[in-house]
Parts: C-alpha cells; structure tokens; sequence
C-alpha cells in the first residue's frame, strides 16, 4: 500500500490530527499575545518633570504652572513634557507659590528651563503601569520604546533563518509543524513534541520511523495498523 493508503487506513482526520492541531494552533496564539503583550508594555501616557517624590500627576494646579512651561494653542494649554523651569524641591515650600498666581509665575520663568532631572509625573488614570513608566521611556529615552518591538522582529528574521529549513521536513505533510521562527521558547518546544509528516518520512527513506508513526496514529485515531511501508 502506498503512504496516501496507509493514511487512509490509520485515519487522517481523527484525535491524533486535532491533537496536533491544538498544539499547533496553541503556538500561533502564544505569538498573538506575545505580540499584543508588546504594545501594551509600551504604552505611554501625558506626561511632565517630576519636581519632588511621590508627586501625583495633576491636569492642572498651582504646581504645575509654577514647575512646567506651557503654551497655548487653540484655546488649549500644552505642557511642556520634557523640560521645567529651574526650580528646586526646598523652593516650593515658599509661601510666594501657595496661590500660583500669575506674578509668582513670571519670577520662574525668568529662571530658564532645563530638562527634567528627577524622572516625569505620568497620567495613569488609564493604565497604572508600563514599561514606559517604569524606566522614563520618554523624551531622550523614547527611542527605547520601540527597541522591544525591534527585538521581536529581529527574533522573527533570524528565526526563521535558523528554523525555515526545518519547515522542509514537514512540507506537504498532514501535519505540519510552526516554522516561521519567531524564536518563542513555545514554538521551539514544539518541535520536540509535534512529528514529522510520514510523507516526509517516508521520502526521506526513514522507513523504520514512518512505521512507527503510521502505529501511533493509528492507536490515537483507534484504528489498525498491520501493513509494513
């Protein structure tokens, strides 16, 4: 009987085939949320200089607009979210900046500005912690938002580099093993678990192995397997 026989008679669409299946389809979810996982770690929010420690983040207050330089456009005030004015923690304990009125303001912002120095005060009523947030990923250090992203794909190119010609060995067949080589450790698992495909096997002249794959299948599928390739 040839390999497409024999597959046939083993079964080719019973519970060894959804169970690899499963395996497979498991490996592209774990990509899809690694993917996802990405963005969601590198979210970042408005954002200004911190001035002293456990500072909140404030739409607007007296603070604020003694500490962070703002435009207005629009009818809109836009903050500053990479520079202050040179102000330091002891100097806002003075009763000059208790009601932020505007002459106070104007005595900082004759004093320049300079960049933040103590890390930034960030919006969180939306998301309570990111990656961003955690390590200052704004401003001069934006560009590392995107180095998890870069990395990934990086992975995916030199993956698939390394792992593409393993892909051959299931071309063609029934069950097809992930290949495109995003570098997961899930994916990598994968290939320990799921088999070749008896096609390839068999093509390959590993005849004692695509027998045994052939009495696999067939005690998974509950089917009889007698007949030697």
């Amino acid at each position: 009987m040839s390999v497409e026989d024999k597959l046939h008679t083993v079964g080719d669409a019973g519970r060894y085939q959804l169970l690899m299946l499963a395996l497979i389809s498991f490996t592209f979810v774990l990509q899809s949320v690694f993917g996802l996982v990405n963005v969601f770690f590198t979210m970042s929010s408005d954002h200004y200089c911190r001035v002293y420690t456990n500072q909140s983040y404030e739409l607007d207050s007296p603070l604020k607009r003694a500490t962070i330089p703002r435009t207005h456009h629009e009818n809109q005030t836009v903050w500053d979210s990479c520079h202050m004015y040179n102000v330091n923690e002891s100097m806002l304990f003075d009763s000059y900046l208790a009601d932020g009125t505007a002459s106070n303001m104007s005595r900082f912002t004759a004093m320049g500005v300079h960049p933040c120095d103590h890390g930034w005060v960030f919006d969180r009523s939306s998301v309570s912690n990111t990656l961003v947030m955690e390590f200052n990923l704004v401003c001069d250090g934006v560009w590392l938002q995107q180095l998890p992203k870069s990395t990934y794909a990086f992975a995916g190119i030199f993956g698939s580099v390394i792992f593409g010609p393993l892909s051959d060995a299931c071309r063609n067949g029934d069950h097809e093993k992930q290949a495109d080589g995003t570098g997961s450790p899930f994916i990598c698992l994968s290939y320990l678990i799921l088999d070749e495909s008896p096609r390839w096997l068999f093509q390959q002249g590993k005849l004692e192995e695509t027998e045994k794959l052939f009495e696999k299948i067939a005690k998974w599928n509950k089917t009889t397997y007698k007949d030697k390739v």
